[in-house]
C-alpha cells in the first residue's frame, strides 16, 4: 500500500507499481512493508543508473547498523559519497540501502548528529547530476530529515494496513497482480487458503507464490490442493489446515496435519484453543443462515454470502468480539460449506467436546497429544465413534 504524500506541487501515486519521476534530486522510500520498499527501492536506482553505467555512475551504502558506531559509519560514508564527484565527470547516484536507524524512538546523540548533518546536507542541495536514494524500513515522520527529502524531493511510503481485514484484503490483490505478470490464474479456494496461510507480507506471498508457480509447471490455474501441497503456514495461525479439515470431516487428513504441527512443536493447548473458535464461528454462521439472516446467491461456480439487514441482525452480531458480517465474503463462503457438514446440534456436541478434552488436557495424566488426537477423531469420524473421553 502506498501513501499519497503531498510534495509541494508533487505528490505519489496511490499505486504500487506506478512510475516513480525521476527528476528530483532526493528519493525517500520507506515503510513496514519491507518487501515492497527494497523492491521499489531497487526499481528506482535501476531507473536513475542503469546496470551499464553502475559500475561507475552507482555507490551503494549499507544502512544497516546494529549501534550506534555503525549508524554514524554509514551516514558518514552517504555524506563522503554525495561529496566525491562521478569518474569522469558522469552523474552519480548514491543509494543508502536497508537502513535501520531512522526508527522512531531511536536514540543517541551521536546518531541524531549524524543525522542531522546528512539533513542539512539535503536541505543544501546536491551537486550537479547527483541523486540520493534514501530506502529505510521505518522512519519518524515528524523528523527534519523527513521534512527535509519531502522538500526537497520525492517521497513514498509502503505501510501495512492496520486491521487485519484490509491487510488481508491487500494481500489478495498482491498474489492475483503477481499471477497475472506470470499469466496465471489461481481459483477463489486457492486465494483464501493461502492467504490464510501466508498472511499479508508482501515478501512470505512473494516467496510462496513463486513456489506455486514452479509446482504448477505448465499448468496456468492454481487449486486448493497446490496450496495444500506446497505452501507452507507462516502467519499466526498455524492450525488453520487442521481447523479446515475438522470442518470438512476428512479425519485422515485432519490426523496427518495435527501429528505434522506436533512434530513442529505447535502447543496442543493453543492448538486446542484454535479449534474451539473455529467450531465457534461454524455454529454462529450456520444459527445466522437458519435464520435467514446469511444467505449463498449464484450460481455453484460463482456463489457468495450475503448477509441480510436488521436491527435483529444488528443486536446479535454485536455480541461476538469481532463482527461475523466484515468477514471476508468468499472466506464466509467456505466456513458455510463447513457448517453444513454438521447439524446446529453436532455443533454444539463437538464444541462441549473441545471443552471437556481442554479440562483433561490441563487436569489430567494423559499425554495432551493423545487427547487430542482422540479429539480429531471424535469431531471427524463416523457418528458412532463419538464417545465421551
Amino acid at each position: 500500500m502506498v501513501t499519497d504524500q503531498n510534495i509541494g506541487n508533487r505528490s505519489t501515486s496511490s499505486a504500487a507499481e506506478a512510475r516513480i519521476p525521476l527528476e528530483f534530486p532526493v528519493y525517500l522510500i520507506f515503510g513496514a512493508d519491507e518487501y515492497r520498499v527494497s523492491e521499489r527501492g531497487r526499481a528506482l536506482v535501476h531507473a536513475l543508473c542503469p546496470e551499464s553505467e553502475q559500475a561507475l555512475g552507482l555507490e551503494t551504502i549499507d544502512g544497516r547498523a546494529d549501534n550506534q558506531d555503525e549508524a554514524v559509519g554509514a551516514i558518514a560514508r552517504c555524506l563522503d559519497a554525495l561529496d566525491t564527484v562521478g569518474l569522469f565527470g558522469g552523474g552519480k547516484t548514491v543509494w543508502m540501502r536497508d537502513v535501520t536507524f531512522l526508527a522512531p524512538g531511536v536514540t543517541g546523540a551521536a546518531v541524531k548528529e549524524a543525522v542531522g548533518r546528512l539533513t542539512e546536507r539535503i536541505r543544501k542541495g546536491m551537486g550537479k547530476d547527483v541523486r540520493l536514494v534514501i530506502q529505510a524500513d521505518a522512519l519518524d515522520k515528524r523528523s527534519a530529515l523527513y521534512k527535509a527529502c519531502q522538500g526537497e524531493g520525492y517521497v513514498e511510503e509502503h505501510a501495512m494496513p492496520q486491521r487485519a481485514a484490509e491487510a488481508d484484503d491487500s494481500a489478495r490483490e498482491r498474489v492475483q497482480a503477481m499471477l497475472r505478470k506470470a499469466d496465471m490464474r489461481i481459483s477463489p479456494d486457492a486465494l483464501e487458503q493461502l492467504i490464510q496461510k501466508t498472511g499479508p507480507d508482501t515478501r512470505t506471498i512473494r516467496s510462496e507464490v513463486d513456489k506455486l508457480i514452479l509446482y504448477a509447471g505448465d499448468r496456468k490455474t492454481l487449486e486448493a490442493e497446490d496450496v495444500r501441497d506446497v505452501v507452507s503456514p507462516s502467519r499466526e495461525s498455524p492450525a488453520w489446515d487442521l481447523n479446515e479439515a475438522l470442518g470438512r470431516r476428512r479425519l485422515k487428513q485432519a490426523l496427518i496435519i495435527l501429528r505434522r504441527l506436533l512434530y513442529q512443536r505447535e502447543p496442543p493447548i493453543g492448538l486446542i484453543i484454535g479449534m474451539a473458535h473455529h467450531f465457534q464461528i461454524l455454529l454462529m454462521l450456520k444459527n445466522c443462515r437458519e435464520r435467514g439472516w446469511l444467505s449463498v446467491e449464484g450460481t455453484h461456480r460463482f456463489s457468495k454470502a450475503v448477509w441480510r439487514g436488521g436491527a435483529e441482525v444488528d443486536r446479535y452480531c454485536e455480541t461476538f468480539s469481532r463482527d461475523p458480517r466484515k468477514m471476508h465474503p468468499y472466506r464466509t463462503l467456505m466456513l458455510l460449506e463447513q457448517a453444513a457438514h454438521f447439524s446446529s446440534k453436532n455443533l454444539m456436541e463437538n464444541l462441549d467436546e473441545i471443552v471437556r478434552t481442554h479440562e483433561m488436557m490441563v487436569r489430567s495424566a494423559i499425554p495432551q497429544e493423545l487427547l487430542l488426537e482422540m479429539l480429531v477423531v471424535r469431531i471427524a469420524g463416523p457418528k458412532q465413534n463419538r464417545r465421551k473421553p
